[in-house]
């Protein structure tokens, strides 16, 4: 009768534990880089997402200049034996003027089911850039929005033929 009612015990334990894990739902989150953000200044929203993303529908950026993605990045984790994967995707955004600007929810496919983020509603302020260069026109130091126009990169490499995968 003891060895039964322990056994029903350690039953009932497990199943407790085992709940919160079967009701744990995916989610796929968002996150911003900064808030409130300068008219001009870029901003990174991310959608990381503890396991492989498929058929990812972004949101609308209204209100921004989308300036990079989806850039999609992936880790893999083997811990004592036990691995665990996360996917992101991120875009790099300019916002174009000044306000609350929401951006919507993305959804993907996640595990064979549906998800999806909730909206993020962005506070744009009047860039600082911006109203130095309205109070006075400074030609000696040009504007930090046109340096980053003009910017040109050459890269040389040391070698001339290289196998795959080989450093140069």
């Amino acid at each position: 009768m003891v060895f039964r009612t322990a056994i029903t015990r350690m039953y009932f334990i497990c199943c407790l534990l085992a709940v919160p894990s079967l009701l744990w739902a995916q989610a796929l989150e968002a996150k911003i880089s900064s808030n409130p953000a300068q008219v001009g200044q870029r901003i990174k929203v991310s959608f990381p997402c503890e396991q492989q993303m498929s058929s990812f529908a972004p949101p609308s950026f209204s209100g921004f200049q989308v300036l990079s993605g989806p850039n999609q990045s992936s880790s893999y984790k083997n811990v004592n034996g036990k691995t665990s994967m996360s996917t992101s995707l991120s875009y790099l955004l300019n916002p174009l003027k000044e306000g609350e600007v929401t951006i919507g929810k993305a959804t993907a496919k996640s595990g064979g089911k549906t998800i999806s983020s909730k909206p993020i509603t962005v506070t744009i302020v009047k860039g600082v850039g911006a109203s130095q260069s309205a109070k006075s026109k400074d030609t000696s130091k040009p504007d930090i929005q046109e340096v980053n126009k003009d910017v040109y990169l050459c890269a040389k490499v040391s070698k001339t033929s290289a196998y795959q995968g080989e450093q140069i």
